[in-house]
C-alpha cells in the first residue's frame, strides 16, 4: 500500500472528475433546452395567437439554462 500513497489526493480527484461533471452539465442543459423548445413549439402550434409571449418565455428559459452551463465551465477556472 505504500506505493499508492498520495495518488488519490484532492487535485487528482478533481482532475479526473471535473471533465465528467462538465460533460454531465452540458448534457443536462442540452436536454433541458430541447424540452423547453419542444414545449414552446407545441404550444405555439396549439395557440398561435400567443406567439410573442411563448417565444419570450422560451428564450428566457434558454438563457437560464445556458447560464448554468457557463457557470459549470467557468467554475473550472476558479478552482
Amino acid at each position: 500500500m505504500e506505493h499508492f500513497q498520495g495518488i488519490l489526493d484532492a487535485v487528482t480527484v478533481l482532475n479526473f472528475s471535473y471533465p465528467m461533471a462538465i460533460g454531465l452539465a452540458g448534457l443536462g442543459c442540452g436536454i433541458g433546452m430541447g424540452l423547453i423548445w419542444y414545449a414552446g413549439l407545441t404550444t405555439l402550434g396549439r395557440q398561435p395567437e400567443l406567439a410573442n409571449k411563448i417565444m419570450l418565455y422560451a428564450i428566457l428559459g434558454t438563457v437560464f439554462v445556458e447560464t448554468l452551463t457557463i457557470y459549470a465551465i467557468a467554475s473550472k477556472f476558479l478552482l
